[in-house]
């Protein structure tokens, strides 16, 4: 069984002024061995960034949005909607300016405005099973290609391309060249370099000698059986295989984390690709229809859709879009039910339970994607995290609280965050902009539960900054998560 090794993930913290907050913070990882440095660098920007408020914020004079403690979620859940249909604007706009020296404008796209036939739904995690399930998946990739085992160890080949990456990356921190992942990261003070130092020439080391022990390329050539097989380091299950395409190594990766989860990772390696997510500027996240004129996007769109399709994933459709500078179509498709979808969110205002060693406090089961990049009308990466299947339908019409109740607690919600300049710093100066307001479902941890996961609906009200510290200024946020069913703010981070 291939070994998972350890990657550097660069993770930023931007809300606050408090300096343990936001100054990078360095943690080392276990990922799948087959994604790149560089890729995992914009992964862990793109996927696990979250704008962190700080758990000693000041507490507000007057109380501005419902009280969780005051409403039994679980109880609201089963009361249906009757008649109701609430209807939302179709854009809402909206301005203010902060003293603490933030604007915010809001113009926006209300997607799903028609709040009517509303599910509430209970979710279990979906595990991989060997054998014929995983060769059907793998099929829908690469339907006419021979498939290996990764084996035992990594080749020499693929050792000898991150030996190079991560030597040339040291190379350039030592003489003070900038990272380049599409924007350069800011060290704040001595002691952050001397920690990535180390930590690079660590991995270095680790290298060499797996390097000097590792087979050819030739001698990995073993014809899979689409076995998961359980690796006692991570203590998960997995089947590591590969493949080539043209001139680039193709490796799929099947995993059944310990703590539950199930993902896959499929990624091509070459030259050209790296080279593509290098130089990649991170985006903005469109909804579908601000590509509806883009002819090569729809060709991408059908071909994608029928994919998803042979995968079984027919409760899975595509929520939005986003385009890079170099070229690379991300579509991101998540749950639909009647017609609902999950909201998507790669980046978020929220904050993190951690216990006193600074771990999560429990393994929260996160929201399921299926993420695909596309350049040249080819995949060069794809990723479902956190595959789900439903249990049941809670309620397939539940009562929802009415549009104008939800603009009242945004704004008084945002007033007081802004107000309160949770996300001001003495370096930061910028407006906040929401042009995507989204009524959705959002996957929520049930209260005294450590496994009631449910999808309920919600408002969500992302944007961007024009100014955020050691990122592009087109890197999406969401503000603001609200629970239409009881009008509580939802955190992201915590699951509630």
């Amino acid at each position: 069984m291939r070994q998972i090794s350890r990657r550097i993930i660069i993770k930023k913290s931007l809300s606050t002024k408090s300096s343990a907050t936001s100054r990078c913070r360095y943690v080392l990882a276990k990922k799948l061995r087959p994604l790149s440095f560089i890729a995992l660098l914009s992964l862990s920007l793109t996927l696990s960034l979250s704008l962190t408020c700080s758990a000693c914020q000041p507490t507000p004079q007057e109380e501005n949005v419902k009280s969780k403690a005051d409403h039994s979620l679980a109880k609201m859940i089963k009361e249906p909607a009757g008649s109701q249909a609430s209807q939302a604007e179709e854009t809402w706009v909206f301005d203010k300016k902060y003293d603490s020296g933030i604007t915010l404008i809001v113009d926006a796209v209300v997607r799903n405005a028609k709040t009517t036939d509303v599910p509430v739904i209970s979710l279990d995690k979906h595990k991989f099973e060997s054998g014929d399930s995983l060769k059907k998946i793998v099929e829908v990739f690469y339907p006419d290609k021979e498939i290996y085992d990764a084996g035992d160890m990594v080749p020499k080949e693929m050792l000898e391309e991150d030996l190079i990456m991560y030597k040339n990356l040291l190379s350039n921190l030592n003489q003070g060249i900038p990272m380049k992942w599409g924007k350069q990261v800011d060290f704040n003070d001595q002691a952050e370099v001397e920690y990535f130092r180390a930590e690079l020439t660590e991995i270095i080391q680790d290298l060499e000698k797996k390097y000097s022990e590792a087979p050819t390329e030739a001698e990995t050539q073993n014809p899979t059986s689409y076995e998961l097989e359980y690796d006692e380091e991570t203590d998960s299950y997995q089947a590591n295989l590969w493949t080539k395409q043209h001139d680039a190594k193709v490796y799929l990766n099947f995993v059944n984390w310990a703590w539950g989860e199930s993902s896959l990772y499929m990624e091509v390696r070459n030259s050209e690709i790296e080279n593509l997510y290098n130089s990649i500027v991170y985006e903005r996240i469109y909804s579908p229809y601000a590509f509806e004129s883009d002819e090569v996007f729809q060709e991408i769109k059908k071909d994608l859709d029928e994919r998803v399709s042979k995968m079984g994933l027919d409760y899975m459709s595509l929520n939005c879009v986003s385009k890079s500078v170099s070229g690379i179509y991300s579509l991101y498709y998540t749950r639909t039910h009647q017609g609902l979808q999950e909201t998507y969110v790669n980046n978020y205002l929220g904050t993190t339970a951690t216990g006193i060693d600074g771990a999560p406090m429990i393994e929260l089961w996160k929201s399921e994607s299926l993420v695909f990049d596309v350049h040249d009308n080819e995949i060069i990466k794809a990723k479902w995290l956190n595959a789900s299947q439903m249990r049941e339908v809670d309620n397939d019409n539940v009562a929802t609280i009415p549009w104008e109740e939800v603009k009242t607690i945004f704004e008084n919600q945002i007033d007081y965050a802004l107000s309160a300049s949770i996300l001001a710093g003495s370096h930061v100066t910028k407006t906040i902009y929401i042009d995507r307001i989204e009524f959705g479902l959002t996957k929520v941890l049930m209260k005294d539960s450590r496994d009631d996961y449910k999808l309920v609906p919600t408002w969500s009200f992302l944007g961007y900054d024009s100014a955020v510290e050691g990122l592009s200024s087109e890197q999406s946020v969401c503000y603001l998560t609200i629970n239409a069913i009881d009008g509580t703010v939802i955190d992201r981070g915590l699951m509630h």
